[in-house]
């Protein structure tokens, strides 16, 4: 059984480390041409403010629906946006990084805020706030649990449902995400452990696979053969 699970786990890791990774799409060059001509209609003032903010959400919502509006394209877009406003109006503002930085805000993200999109999360700091969330959860966890294991609470948990109160159940079900919690980083510090042994056995084939000595060959295989549960 284990042994099968081992090749399962193994084959399931080869097949992920061999699909291609999904190509985020970029900015197209009509969508390009939309925001700058956008950003060059709404800081010019003489021209059609809403018509500049119109091509411009053309072009988010394009992107949106391609599944390319990640961050770095949303900041892309941003930019693109700033360029074109500063060059178009730059030499009439004693500051024109910023006002074309204020314009974007003031006038574009409220646009876009209003059909529903949104600038993503960075992804570097959506991950540390993610872990963060999780250290602190397993911290919460393990406080709760006091020294008691998995099984221990489960058990705890099995005994306030036996009662059948509304109270011990209640108390039962606020038991299921410390155990939810404390099962994963279990789970996930035996697979870290797994992981390593692992790594070592196969250096340790390896090693074997190498030499010319028979008789350590011949070893190797009795001793693995005693650790691999025989098929039937």
């Amino acid at each position: 059984m284990s042994n099968t699970k081992t090749v399962v786990a193994d084959a399931v890791q080869l097949a992920v480390a061999g699909v291609d990774a999904v190509e985020v799409p970029v900015w197209s060059e009509n969508n390009v041409s939309l925001i700058a001509g956008g950003a060059e209609l709404i800081c010019d003032g003489q021209g059609d403010i809403a018509k500049g903010l119109e091509q411009i959400k053309d072009a988010y919502v394009s992107m949106y629906k391609a599944g390319g509006l990640t961050y770095e394209n949303w900041e892309d877009g941003r930019k693109r946006y700033e360029a074109a406003y500063i060059l178009r109006c730059g030499k009439d503002s004693v500051d024109p990084t910023n006002a074309a930085n204020t314009s974007w805000h003031d006038k574009v993200v409220p646009l876009l805020k209003a059909y529903g999109l949104n600038k993503p999360s960075h992804p570097g700091k959506d991950a540390k706030r993610k872990a963060e969330k999780r250290e602190q959860d397993k911290a919460n966890a393990l406080e709760f649990a006091k020294g008691r294991s998995v099984e221990e609470l489960k058990e705890e948990q099995l005994t306030m449902y036996k009662t059948g109160t509304p109270e011990k159940i209640a108390e039962a079900k606020a038991l299921d995400k410390f155990v939810e919690i404390l099962e994963k980083d279990a789970k996930k510090e035996s697979e870290g452990r797994i992981s390593v042994l692992k790594k070592g056995l196969r250096d340790l084939v390896a090693e074997v696979c190498k030499s010319d000595n028979e008789t350590l060959i011949a070893d190797a295989i009795v001793a693995i053969k005693q650790v691999v549960p025989t098929k039937q």
